[in-house]
């Protein structure tokens, strides 16, 4: 596990209009990297992960986008049922 500090959460996620996350730069970057380095022997133990699994990242404004996206599902189903 490694930590890093970065300077706005939008560089590493951000999320669509529907609330689903969207890749910053910095994902882009690390993917790209990591790709890189799996290519090498002595990297090549960890091309049993793929890539999009090997980063995450757990920012406060996280939980408010889930939040948000939780409620937008549950009213659109109660509008759906009630119709």
């Amino acid at each position: 596990m490694s930590l890093f500090f970065i300077d706005k959460v939008v560089n590493y996620r951000s999320y669509d209009s529907t609330g689903n996350p969207v890749k910053g730069k910095f994902a882009e970057w690390f993917e790209e990297i990591y790709q890189e380095y799996i290519s090498k022997p002595a990297f090549n133990e960890l091309d049993k992960f793929p890539v999009g699994e090997t980063h995450n990242g757990y920012f406060s404004q996280d939980k408010k986008k889930v939040l948000l996206k939780t409620l937008r599902v549950k009213q659109k189903q109660m509008t759906t049922h009630t119709a």
